[in-house]
């Protein structure tokens, strides 16, 4: 499974696995976050919105995996 695609928070209930969200949608959504909360927010459109959150957190994850690799 590659890095991206691993559950951001886990959680165990029992004998129920929740993988919830992954690394990379998580990361996007943090990433979307502080794109709509800066002052050119709102000069994008939704499309480019969501491309450019996913832009980010593909670069933090290429980035921390090649930082663990060192």
């Amino acid at each position: 499974m590659k890095n991206e695609n691993t559950p951001a928070n886990p959680c165990v209930n029992g004998s129920t696995i929740h993988l919830g969200l992954t690394k990379l949608e998580y990361f996007a959504g943090l990433a979307m976050q502080g794109l709509i909360a800066g002052e050119e927010g709102a000069e994008y459109s939704y499309p480019d919105l969501a491309l450019y959150a996913e832009k980010h957190a593909t670069a933090l994850i290429a980035q921390l995996e090649k930082s663990n690799a060192d």
